[in-house]
């Protein structure tokens, strides 16, 4: 009981001064995604966007957790025939989500007016569309949890504007595929 009330206490105190340097903002951007692993077609590469909302915890003067929840899409894409000689078209699945990413990020450099941090950290992702080859799917048959690495390189530009490119790892819930997810964003601190 001692111990959790030092831990509870210590925790208590963690939070409290990052309150007080917590940054809050909005990014949106554009995605690519697909799959790689076992199969018996060829995925294209799926183009997206992306938004969600951030935060910037200071843990030091050098690490920083930069959590976020937002919107993304994850899929490929495939070249199909209808007929033997009729001409390619493009198929898209595509998996909606609703992502929890929660990367550390080391900071690069020391100028204030221009930070670079680099990190890693889990994303959790939620599940709440899917289309398959072009329709709708009920999601009843479908693994609605997607759990992974995600990787940043963070700019922020005096202490407001933040541009990030991010990519996500991770199994793919529904198929024995890994997806793997890339963008870029463009952010602002709100406060």
């Amino acid at each position: 009981m001692r111990k959790f009330l030092v831990l509870l206490l210590i925790s208590v105190g963690i939070l409290v001064s990052a309150h007080a340097q917590l940054q809050w903002g909005a990014n949106a951007g554009l995605n690519i995604s697909s799959i790689t692993g076992p199969s018996v077609f060829n995925p294209k590469p799926l183009f997206t966007f992306q938004f969600s909302g951030f935060a910037n915890m200071p843990i030091s003067k050098s690490l920083v957790i930069q959590p976020s929840l937002g919107y993304r899409r994850k899929g490929y894409g495939i070249d199909e025939r209808l007929y033997v000689d009729s001409p390619t078209h493009r198929v898209n699945t595509a998996y909606d989500y609703l992502q929890l990413s929660a990367p550390v990020l080391l900071r690069c450099n020391r100028n204030d007016n221009y930070k670079l941090c680099a990190g890693a950290g889990l994303y959790l992702a939620y599940l709440i569309k899917a289309k398959l080859y072009g329709y709708n799917v009920p999601l009843d048959g479908l693994s609605r949890l997607d759990l992974g690495l995600n990787f940043n390189i963070t700019l922020t530009i005096r202490r407001r504007w933040v541009v990030t490119v991010a990519s996500d790892l991770g199994a793919d819930p529904n198929d024995n595929h890994t997806n793997i997810s890339s963008g870029i964003t463009l952010g602002y601190f709100i406060n």
